[in-house]
């Protein structure tokens, strides 16, 4: 957003595709019985705000990202521990950063909106 400052290159996330997370949360309505009451869903492992931009670039050459160099005073963001979901329901992510950004970018590029 204007005035706020551009994130930090090396501060990381859990990025989950939207679709990715869909079919983990249908996965867990409709199965049978479930062990646990609290399932992590996430893509299972940490990414750079640095790794997100080289992925919207791939997808959208020419993009202009800002991030400041390092990282920030926030804690590192660990990936998410996905075991309980796979072994419960066999659910593990299909879709890797580039292949989500990319296919976000082409879903917009058909005129649905942000």
């Amino acid at each position: 957003a204007p005035g706020e400052a551009a994130p930090h290159a090396d501060d990381t996330v859990d990025f989950a595709y939207v679709t990715d997370t869909a079919e983990a949360i249908a996965g867990l309505q409709m199965a049978p019985s479930l062990n646990h009451s609290i399932y992590n869903i996430g893509g299972g492992k940490s990414l750079s705000n640095r790794e997100i931009a080289d992925a919207v670039r791939k997808a959208v050459p020419g993009a202009k990202i800002e991030l400041q160099p390092g990282r920030s005073n926030v804690p590192k963001y660990p990936a998410l521990d996905l075991s309980r979901i796979k072994e419960d329901i066999g659910w593990a992510p299909r879709y890797t950063i580039d292949s989500g950004i990319a296919e976000y970018v082409s879903w917009l590029k058909a005129g649905n909106p942000y």
